[in-house]
């Protein structure tokens, strides 16, 4: 077996993280939970733009 490459695993698990900080803040958002409006679109604008091209970056750099 090939040893793993640490740091993709580690990156798959910040991109995991982001993906669940985004549900949890959408579902505070929704809520309606006092919130700061502006911070949340911009946060929630950053991490819909990253997370999810990342982790599809991080699976593909293995695939043959």
């Amino acid at each position: 077996m090939k040893e793993r490459i640490v740091w993709v695993d580690y990156a798959k698990a910040i991109t995991i993280i982001l993906v669940v900080y985004k549900h949890v803040a959408n579902g505070v958002y929704n809520a309606g939970l006092p919130v700061n409006e502006a911070n949340f679109l911009l946060g929630d604008s950053i991490i819909t733009s990253i997370r999810m091209p990342l982790f599809f970056f991080l699976s593909g750099l293995f695939f043959f």
